[in-house]
């Protein structure tokens, strides 16, 4: 009992110690199970995240009606657009290869006399893309190719048409896409070989041509205002380069200026008092002005020179099926897929 007495304070702490250590130990072992019980839960969250973000979601029934109501306002929408777009319901067929050749020579004369009625320069070896079937040493087309040169010709003269009407200086150069057939001649094809998409699941054929002009600023705004408005051909702007450069001045005719000798000898005199204890004297006559606005505008492009711009356009020539030749060319594909393999 003396033993205890003496060591009560010892032994109080000691039991306050391993209450302390009893206490720490078992809120740890709750804490511990606490985090064990929340990791598991984040577990089952993130699977059931992972689980319903690899499914579509399904919408509500006021979303179904508004995508129905979207999709049948985008439906209309295309069909319109594909409405306003001019259809090539043009059919070829194939000639024979020196009745092709004829027939392609006349129609390349009659667009390069077209362009000198229009006054537009062409050079001496413009053929409209087709200066390998063009000439007296060149060799006819084959005939199985004639309907799709034939096809390709009236594109590249509507192009030509085009440029005339927009009053352009020059036609440098016309190059086309080449057929898969057309090999060994590379002079007027389209630089990297061009395409041609024919794909019969599509409503549209496109293909590239190139074209170089000259003209001066004011013309290639119009003609790029006449490619982006174009109802009777659909031209894609793929590629566009212009150098510019000032041609002129010339010297502008000095009897432009001002009333002609003969005028002014005509023109009655003008006499006004003299100073004081002076003889009157001639007074200059007023001279009113000799030429109008756009005749000054005129002296001015004598005088500083116009901008010619040099221009090379890379075009894809758009062609809109029309519905009757889209649809029979989608029933045979569909039919090839669902047609059963034989053996």
């Amino acid at each position: 009992m003396m033993w205890i007495k003496r060591n009560l304070p010892i032994l109080i702490g000691a039991v306050i110690f391993v209450f302390f250590v009893a206490l720490s130990i078992y809120l740890l072992k709750q804490a511990k199970e606490k985090q064990n019980e929340v990791q598991i839960k984040h577990r089952e969250l993130v699977d059931r995240l992972q689980a319903l973000t690899s499914k579509n979601p399904y919408p509500s029934p006021p979303n179904i009606e508004a995508l129905a109501s979207q999709a049948v306002t985008l439906s209309n929408y295309f069909e319109r657009i594909y409405a306003s777009l001019p259809k090539y319901q043009k059919e070829y067929t194939t000639m024979r290869p020196w009745e092709f050749k004829g027939y392609l020579e006349r129609r390349v004369d009659n667009v390069r006399k077209h362009c000198e009625k229009n006054q537009v320069e062409l050079p001496a070896s413009f053929t409209c893309g087709f200066i390998r079937y063009v000439g007296g040493t060149s060799t006819p087309p084959k005939e199985s190719d004639t309907d799709e040169l034939a096809h390709q010709l009236d594109i590249l003269e509507a192009l030509v048409n085009l440029l005339v009407d927009c009053k352009v200086g020059r036609i440098s150069a016309l190059k086309r896409s080449y057929l898969p057939e057309e090999t060994g001649f590379n002079e007027d094809k389209v630089d990297g070989g061009g395409s041609w998409l024919r794909d019969p699941k599509l409503l549209y054929e496109s293909q590239t041509v190139e074209v170089s002009f000259q003209c001066t600023d004011e013309t290639l705004k119009s003609v790029l205002n006449t490619i982006a408005n174009s109802r009777s051909i659909v031209l894609l702007v793929r590629q566009i380069s212009v150098d510019s450069e000032r041609v002129g001045p010339r010297e502008p005719d000095p009897s432009s200026f001002g009333p002609s000798p003969a005028r002014a000898a005509a023109a009655p005199p003008n006499i006004g008092p003299g100073p004081r204890g002076q003889p009157p004297f001639r007074m200059p006559a007023a001279q009113a002005p000799t030429q109008t606005q756009p005749q000054a505008a005129e002296e001015v492009k004598m005088v500083m020179g116009n901008e010619i711009a040099t221009v090379h356009l890379r075009l894809d020539v758009i062609e809109v099926k029309p519905p009757q030749t889209a649809a029979t060319e989608q029933k045979p594909a569909a039919a090839e897929e669902g047609e059963p393999k034989k053996g």
